[in-house]
Parts: C-alpha cells; sequence; structure tokens
C-alpha cells in the first residue's frame, strides 16, 4: 500500500496510463465474444457464397448468371409461417442477386443489399445508396474459407482498437468527473489535494473498481454499470484519503 500511496502523492501525471492499461484488458474481454461469434460464423458465410455465386462481370454488366433471381435471408425467422412476405424477422437481411433487369426500384424494398446487372443497391432503413458496377473479373463458386478468417481477423481488431479508443475516452472522462466529486471525502477529512493528485487517486480506484466488475460479471452478476462504478469510487475515495499520509 505504500507505493500506491507514494505513486498518488508524488507520482507523475494524471493517472491516464493506468486508465489505459484497464482499457486495453477491457476491451480484450469485451472483443473475445465478438470474435468468438464472427469465427463461428465463417461456414454461415461459406453458405451465402455457395447461394450466391459465381458471378461474372464484364465492362461493369453481369454477365453471367442472366435473368436470374437468388436471394439469401439473413437472421430469418423460420419459424414465424411459410407466407413468403412474412418469414423476415425484425433484424433479418437480404441479400439479392436480380440480374433480370439493369436497374431496381430499390426505394420499395426491405434493408438488405440488392445487386442488378448494371448496379449496387445498398438499402437501410428506406435509405437507397446506389453503387455501379466497374470493371471486368469473376468471383467463382469455390471455399472461400481463408478469405473469410482473414476479414474475421481485420473486423476483431478493428473493432478492438475502436472499442480501445471509446473505453479509455470514457474511462478518462468520469474519471476526471469523480476526482471533482472527492470534495466530498475531502471535506470530511479536512484536507485539501491537488488536481494531479485527486486524478492518480481517483484512477486507481476507478481500476480496482473496473476489475471487481468484470471479476463479478464474468461471475454472472449483473448490475448497472456506470452507477455501480460511480458509487464504489466515491466510497474509495472516502476510505483512501483517511489513509493517505499527510
Amino acid at each position: 500500500m505504500n507505493k500506491i500511496y507514494a505513486y498518488i502523492l508524488r507520482g507523475s501525471g494524471v493517472g491516464a496510463f493506468l486508465l489505459f492499461a484497464m482499457a486495453f484488458l477491457a476491451s480484450l474481454y469485451y472483443m473475445y465474444p465478438v470474435r468468438s461469434v464472427l469465427v463461428d460464423s465463417i461456414p454461415y458465410m461459406q453458405d451465402v457464397a455457395d447461394q450466391l455465386l459465381p458471378v461474372k462481370i464484364e465492362n461493369g454488366r453481369i454477365v453471367e448468371p442472366l435473368d436470374t433471381y437468388r436471394e439469401v435471408k439473413l437472421f430469418a425467422d423460420e419459424d414465424l409461417n411459410d407466407d413468403e412476405s412474412n418469414d423476415m424477422s425484425p433484424f433479418s437481411y437480404r441479400l439479392v442477386l436480380d440480374t433480370r433487369a439493369d436497374e431496381l426500384d430499390a426505394y420499395q424494398f426491405s434493408d438488405g443489399i440488392y445487386v442488378s446487372r448494371q448496379y449496387i443497391y445498398m438499402v437501410a432503413n428506406k435509405n437507397v445508396e446506389r453503387q455501379s458496377l466497374e470493371g471486368t473479373y469473376e468471383i467463382e463458386k469455390k471455399d472461400y474459407s481463408d478469405v473469410f478468417e482473414d476479414i474475421v481477423q481485420w473486423a476483431s481488431w478493428g473493432y478492438f482498437f475502436i472499442l480501445l479508443l471509446s473505453v479509455f475516452m470514457g474511462y478518462f472522462v468520469l474519471t476526471i468527473i469523480l476526482s471533482f466529486l472527492s470534495a466530498l471525502a475531502l471535506h470530511i477529512y479536512g484536507r485539501s489535494l491537488s488536481f494531479d493528485v485527486k486524478m492518480r487517486m481517483t484512477s486507481v480506484i476507478f481500476v480496482a473498481v473496473q476489475i471487481l466488475y468484470i471479476l463479478l460479471t464474468s461471475c454472472g452478476i449483473s448490475m448497472t454499470w456506470w452507477l455501480w462504478s460511480c458509487l464504489l469510487v466515491i466510497f474509495g475515495q472516502i476510505l483512501l484519503v483517511k489513509k493517505l499520509p499527510a
């Protein structure tokens, strides 16, 4: 504990490194189940590719297959009923290859990606983005598992770095707010600390609280994160201010 006291009272910085280290560990913790889901979805993605491919494009126009309609319904609820117009769940998404026409009236479609002979339409909440097909190439029907594994790796690490940045910023802002709330503990014991000291103290307590939070949630104990964190940090400030050497 003496080293912790020494760091709080005479250390450098405002505890940002501690918060970043905690954000790093938390991001890894939350990334793992997402990556597991993506890895498990690789056979499903291969099945989707098998249903839609092969496709051959020449000069920005699909030449094979022609006059063909292929559709894959992602996240469709097969238990609803057999009515084709009602077999989609609220979270469903359509992937459609329709080479019966050069253009499609995508504004009438549900959320999904629709490919005509010349365009790709991305529909989300009745908003439509259209992109022209370009180039000459062929997408064969084959095993793309290795490609999907690479995509999963990139997607997982991309999600991790975005999560790391957002979690760190969230931790840092909340720690600043909680540092000002340490005025309660300082008032109780009649002490005065500089802003840097209050930040380092709050960072130490906040990291300990987050480790405890992760351990408890891992055991299946559910709680409101921000409320639980704030209350415990304030309680920790009251205990620690009392023990800090004068």
